[in-house]
């Protein structure tokens, strides 16, 4: 038998409402396709999004419709991030209702949507944004912001899915991707963000409740081995770190401190002159990548963000909502480091060059700020580095920020990232 036969067969059972459909790359893979259908035969090859596929034909298909799922690439708990491509069907309101068939090198499985379906995960997109800016101010109390949400998730940058409860969205889990150098190899990752549950839910914390749902769904599809990303990493509050670790969804693998110092104009030796870095000059953009070159060369061991010129440009020079100065700092070989102006402090988001010069170049960009009346410098910075970074009269202050890792698929273990993440307040998205 071939997958065009078993399909032909399937689609004769499913009558009078049933089609064979691909299922192109996208949030909505069936787009265009109408509604109402008995049963679906959707094929799926390996850069296909299966979650979004199954999130599709649901809102297709009518309650207790049939999926047959022919899978071109399918992947064994063994070979990927330790769950079947198919894994995350339960999360988007399918059971399985049939053995799984293997044909022609095509896994092929079959699924009946559920006919009463409590909470379903799927992938959002631009058309949720009324859907998720509801969410947001019922769960932050806060306005939602469209121009930073499409500055964080827009035009593949991240990753988003929802939990829906019929047609309310009630929790959310969203991932940036981010290329990191661990122990020199350039890795593709991701940083969790806005996660949010709708008040009315959010006492419902159970291993099957909707953040379990919205974040298990999107690690399963995303995240580990035989996955876009390699690993996921976040920086929850202590308690919402303790409860993804009880859900078995993350592993704590560091801390976030600040460091605090008085703003005084300072002259040291090599600190050299300071000013404003314009990353559309080609030498400034040479500059930069040096001295972000010379950081991850002194850092063979760490786990760091890629700060290149590209990063930089993207998120200093075109953040929605702050505004920042990249700031050239010495002479022959200047370093680089990100500041925001407060009212009262001058905040050190990021500082690129060799170790040896990071007390200089913070010295002369607390100065900077002393220049413009700021009274005080600071930086967030990962405990485990904090000795590199901090100055003899820098204060630590507890945030109760930890740094956590993806427990819940196979991938880089959590053991490979402890207490070497480098971070500072530019690796957040709202500093």
């Amino acid at each position: 038998m071939t997958v065009q036969v078993r399909v032909a067969a399937f689609l004769r059972r499913a009558r009078p409402s049933a089609v064979a459909v691909a299922a192109p790359a996208g949030i909505d893979p069936l787009h265009g396709l109408g509604t109402g259908f008995a049963g679906l035969a959707v094929h799926c090859r390996a850069a296909d999004d299966v979650l979004a596929a199954f999130a599709a034909a649901f809102t297709r298909l009518l309650p207790g419709g049939e999926l047959l799922l022919v899978d071109h690439a399918p992947c064994a708990p063994a070979q990927g991030n330790g769950f079947t491509r198919h894994s995350v069907a339960g999360y988007a309101g399918f059971t399985a209702c049939g053995e799984v068939e293997r044909i022609d090198g095509a896994e092929l499985t079959r699924w009946q949507r559920e006919p009463a379906v409590r909470w379903r995960a799927a992938p959002l997109g631009e058309q949720d944004l009324d859907a998720l800016a509801s969410l947001f101010t019922r769960a932050f109390d806060a306005p939602f912001d469209a121009g930073l949400w499409q500055w964080k998730y827009g035009q593949g940058r991240g990753y988003n899915v929802g939990v829906w409860a019929q047609d309310r969205l009630i929790a959310h889990y969203g991932i940036e991707r981010r290329d990191t150098l661990l122990a020199g190899e350039r890795l593709a990752g991701c940083h969790v963000g806005d996660v949010m549950v709708d008040p009315q839910v959010r006492g419902v914390l159970t291993r099957r409740g909707p953040f379990q749902r919205a974040a298990a769904a999107l690690i399963e599809s995303q995240v580990g081995q035989g996955r876009p990303l390699q690993f996921g990493v976040g920086f929850p509050n202590a308690r919402a770190a303790r409860l993804g670790v009880r859900l078995g969804l993350y592993a704590p693998v560091g801390e976030v401190i600040e460091l605090r110092w008085p703003a005084r104009p300072w002259h040291g030796a090599g600190a050299g002159p300071v000013r404003r870095l314009d990353l559309r000059r080609a030498a400034d953009a040479a500059l930069a990548q040096q001295a972000w070159a010379r950081l991850a060369a002194d850092l063979p061991r760490a786990a760091i963000d890629v700060r290149d010129v590209g990063y930089l440009q993207r998120r200093y020079d075109r953040h929605p909502r702050h505004t920042y100065r990249l700031l050239a700092i010495g002479r022959d070989r200047p370093g680089v480091v990100a500041v925001r102006l407060h009212r009262r402090s001058v905040e050190i988001l990021d500082v690129l060059g060799a170790l040896a010069e990071l007390p200089g170049l913070l010295q002369a960009a607390a100065g900077y700020g002393a220049r413009r009346a700021r009274r005080g410098a600071f930086l967030w910075a990962s405990r485990q580095h904090a000795a590199q970074l901090a100055l003899p009269q820098a204060r630590q202050i507890e945030l109760g920020i930890v740094t956590v890792a993806n427990a819940w698929s196979r991938g880089v273990p959590p053991a490979a990232l402890e207490h070497r993440w480098w971070l500072t307040g530019g690796d957040t998205d709202f500093r």
